[in-house]
């Protein structure tokens, strides 16, 4: 074939050099209209900003002090150990009245 796959294709009505139909733009062939460069760069502020949030709310959270992260790991602990272990780990902390 010497290259004319474009004169083939025009020749069953489609595109030269256009494999997925729509010109080479996404969604074009399901009829979905085109997405603006600044939209995309839009979309991508948001996102950051979104994601800029989250990691302020975990330090925040992380930060609430050593008790927080404490009684989630010992709630951890009373969920994840056999009975035996969990015996041991709630007879030795200080707050087991509460877990038990």
């Amino acid at each position: 074939d010497g290259g004319d796959g474009g004169a083939k294709a025009l020749e069953r009505g489609g595109k030269a050099g256009a494999t997925g139909g729509g010109d080479g733009v996404p969604g074009a062939e399901r009829g979905e209209p085109a997405v603006s460069l600044a939209e995309v760069l839009a979309q991508r502020e948001r996102r950051i900003a979104e994601a800029k949030a989250v990691a302020a709310v975990t330090l925040e959270q992380a930060a609430q002090g050593g008790e927080a992260r404490g009684g989630a790991m010992l709630g951890l602990m009373c969920q994840r150990l056999p009975p035996e272990l969990r015996a041991k780990v709630l007879s030795f902390h200080p707050q087991a009245s509460a877990m038990a």
